[in-house]
């Protein structure tokens, strides 16, 4: 009998896990193995076993290591970010194979980054500060600001989108929280965050075409750093949405912007404003920036 033919002892929640966790179906698996749908079921189920041959296909597949299908119990990992796209409920799909792609490559440089710091003896300020949703609007934006060290004199004084992103993106990164940016599929959101682990993390997307939109992106998971909840932000509302992300925008709401900013310069400073429509329907509540 070929080495490759003999079924190999594996552990049916390994398995699992490993499928799960890039987003597969046992439809899937079993379409790219040219095996039934039921073979599939009995490995997960511990019934059955697959061949070598078999599990370096579903090592490839699942973008996992052999040696991963060999432990005696699935990893323990933190969970992907909550998710708080604002998405009608008959489009909101799970995260595809890459977002979740994403989603793993920035764990990994996330706890690279902390086992560096150790290893270099390399100490870091973490100054994210904390908010609840109970919290002054207006003061909270003051502490934030002062927190950055951004005036609204230096803000007036940015050249275009790109600079005022590419400081933004360094006062908060200059705090302690690392930013990567990584491309996922765009309709499944504009960024997400890790609030968990020594160094929290905002990554957002490359793939968006808009530099408001990430500098939007950015604020959006600096307030759920600020909540101390990891999570994922959407691409935007439906037409017609009453969302609050529309209603401020229009006006309401808080200052990071000073009252005499409008117009072509409003980009470079975002409003900040609670969301209280997520409050209701997530029970955990969004801090937003709107960049009108």
């Amino acid at each position: 009998m070929r080495i490759t033919s003999q079924e190999i002892s594996v552990e049916s929640s390994i398995l699992k896990w490993a499928r799960e966790t890039i987003g597969k179906s046992i439809e899937e698996v079993a379409r790219r193995l040219d095996i039934s749908e039921s073979v599939v079921e009995r490995w997960e189920s511990g019934e059955k076993r697959p061949t070598l041959k078999q599990l370096r296909e579903l090592s490839k597949f699942y973008k996992r290591p052999l040696a991963a299908f060999f432990l005696s119990a699935p990893p323990a990992e933190a969970p992907t970010p909550t998710d708080f796209r604002t998405l009608p409920k008959t489009s909101k799909k799970p995260f595809s194979e890459k977002t979740l792609l994403a989603m793993r490559r920035a764990r990994r440089l996330q706890a690279l980054a902390n086992e560096l710091s150790k290893t270099l003896d390399r100490e870091y300020r973490l100054e994210v500060g904390q908010a609840a949703l109970s919290d002054n609007l207006q003061w909270l934006a003051s502490q934030v600001r002062e927190r950055l060290g951004v005036t609204i004199e230096e803000q007036l004084n940015w050249k275009n989108e790109a600079a005022a992103l590419t400081e933004w993106r360094r006062r908060v990164e200059e705090g302690g929280v690392l930013i990567f940016e990584q491309p996922f599929p765009f309709e499944e959101g504009r960024a997400f965050s890790f609030a968990e682990a020594e160094r929290p993390v905002i990554v957002l997307n490359s793939n968006d075409p808009a530099t408001n939109g990430r500098i939007f992106s950015l604020f959006h998971e600096y307030a759920h750093l600020l909540l101390r909840q990891s999570g994922s932000t959407g691409t935007g509302m439906r037409k017609g949405s009453t969302s609050s992300r529309s209603a401020r925008s229009r006006g309401e709401g808080g200052a990071f912007r000073p009252d005499s900013v409008s117009g072509r310069m409003a980009f470079r400073s975002p409003r900040l404003s609670w969301n209280p429509h997520a409050r209701r329907r997530s029970r955990t509540g969004m801090f937003q920036i709107i960049c009108p």
